[in-house]
């Protein structure tokens, strides 16, 4: 039995899969299964995969009938997987060579369902921004392992013993919910923060932009899909809080913030309505501003409330010599980012109070 399977969905990656196969081919842990299913790509990627498949005996493809989406390939690796834990990578991005044998050691030695590396995001024109909090933050509360799947391996007894997979149907959000699930029902979750996975931004990615019909009715489906599960299991109140929080904060204002039309702002926040109306703790996320609207059922009011409240983003910048900008202030509704000479420092956040 292999110490860890990392599973790759792939689709259309034919220029990335061969950078993610040396990536792995060259982790320091010795015993490692990769097992990448091709999502029915239009491209020359299955070609190239049962290529490098002849080359590597660690190395194990499945090819899927129909295009069927990411969550339907990550749940077929892990239905074939044989290693003693699991993993998830994106060919498009990469980890540390230390990566999952740092991961795998420091599970075993703490006898964790769950262990977390840090992560680097690379953007497009080039910053790197290491996202060290997220590790620190699981190591204090495993609740807090609520984001980006790829970033830890679990257990595969544990996986399979909870029936834990990547919701079908979700395309949007589908890692929150496996990582909510994993978090709730592990055992212990812990951390690793001198190795990271690489998460590689592209200009086209959906964090970049500003989201569609479809990735709005992907929230509201990961939201519901979050409330139902916590509903359904022994949860404790402080978990219960912080992941109903999360789907709640999804709906109500994520996806508020990044679209524009309002006939998709009144589709979320009726969403947030009705999964307000299945909290066990209402009075908790009824604050004094949002909560009328909530406990009337009104998520027209609810829209209308916020998009009185929200402001347009503006630009502050203070120059050197009028050529290089010395400091950049970009404020947005409930924060601001600051930047120095270009380079983003950190938010500083408030909250709004009615007059």
């Amino acid at each position: 039995m292999s110490k860890v399977s990392v599973i790759l969905p792939c689709f259309n990656v034919s220029k990335h899969i061969e950078q993610a196969m040396n990536c792995l081919q060259n982790q320091t842990l010795p015993d490692i299964e990769i097992i990448c299913v091709d999502d029915k790509s239009t491209d020359n990627t299955l070609e190239l995969l049962h290529k490098l498949e002849s080359q590597h005996k660690n190395m194990r493809v499945i090819a899927l009938a129909e295009n069927s989406g990411v969550s339907v390939a990550r749940n077929t690796g892990i239905d074939v997987a044989m290693g003693e834990y699991i993993g998830f990578m994106d060919p498009d991005d990469y980890v540390d060579a230390d990566f999952y044998e740092k991961l795998y050691k420091h599970a075993v030695a703490e006898k964790a369902d769950v262990c977390m590396g840090n992560i680097a995001e690379h953007f497009a024109d080039g910053q790197i921004k290491k996202h060290t909090f997220r590790v620190e933050n699981v190591i204090k509360e495993k609740c807090r392992f609520d984001y980006t799947m790829w970033c830890a391996i679990y257990k595969r007894k544990f996986i399979s013993d909870n029936k834990i997979y990547c919701p079908v149907g979700i395309t949007n959000g589908e890692d929150t919910v496996f990582c909510i699930q994993s978090a709730a029902l592990a055992n212990k979750i812990v951390g690793v923060t001198d190795t990271y996975y690489h998460y590689v931004r592209y200009e086209n990615s959906a964090e970049t932009t500003w989201y569609s019909e479809k990735q709005v009715d992907a929230h509201i489906k990961m939201a519901k899909a979050i409330v139902k599960f916590i509903n359904e299991h022994d949860i404790s109140k402080t978990e219960y809080r912080h992941y109903f929080g999360v789907a709640f904060y999804s709906v109500c204002h994520t996806v508020f913030d990044r679209t524009t039309r309002r006939d998709l702002h009144k589709k979320s926040l009726q969403c947030a309505v009705d999964i307000f109306n299945k909290c066990k703790y209402k009075s908790y996320f009824a604050n004094p501003y949002i909560g009328p609207y909530l406990i009337c059922g009104d998520a027209d009011g609810l829209c209308e409330y916020l998009t009185e409240k929200s402001k347009k983003n503006y630009v502050v910048k203070f120059s050197l010599f009028k050529l290089i900008n010395l400091i950049t202030i970009k404020h947005e509704p409930n924060r601001a980012k600051v930047y120095i000479f270009g380079i983003p420092l950190f938010y500083v956040f408030w909250h709004r109070k009615d007059k």
